[in-house]
């Protein structure tokens, strides 16, 4: 084998590992609306947040709420660690506190 063959081989490999660690499972983060008329139309629902009332927010449900994940990037959301394993989260807003792993923790109130 000359050396160009050695080489041509070791840029095959490469191109293969790299392939093979894509973010192929990576989701892509829709944005949430900032708007009533948004909200609606994208099925969502406008609503206060917090005890105060002062502000609303679109309480919108992801597409991939439940769903068996391992990183936040892999949910529309978050990947929220539970007991008995981690889930994409239902819905895009909430109290989420991230982990330092890739994920997050939901918040009791």
């Amino acid at each position: 084998m000359t050396f160009r063959h050695v080489a041509a081989l070791l840029v095959a490999v490469s191109l293969l590992s790299c392939a093979s660690h894509s973010p192929a499972t990576e989701v892509a983060k829709p944005s949430v609306p900032q708007t009533e008329a948004e909200c609606s139309s994208r099925g969502g629902e406008w609503i206060f947040d917090g005890p105060q009332n002062v502000a609303k927010y679109c309480l919108l449900k992801t597409r991939d709420g439940g769903k068996a994940c391992k990183s936040s990037r892999q949910c529309e959301s978050e990947c929220v660690e539970k007991e008995s394993g981690n889930a994409c989260a239902e819905y895009f807003s909430g109290c989420f506190m991230p982990t330092g792993r890739g994920t997050a923790t939901e918040c009791v109130n």
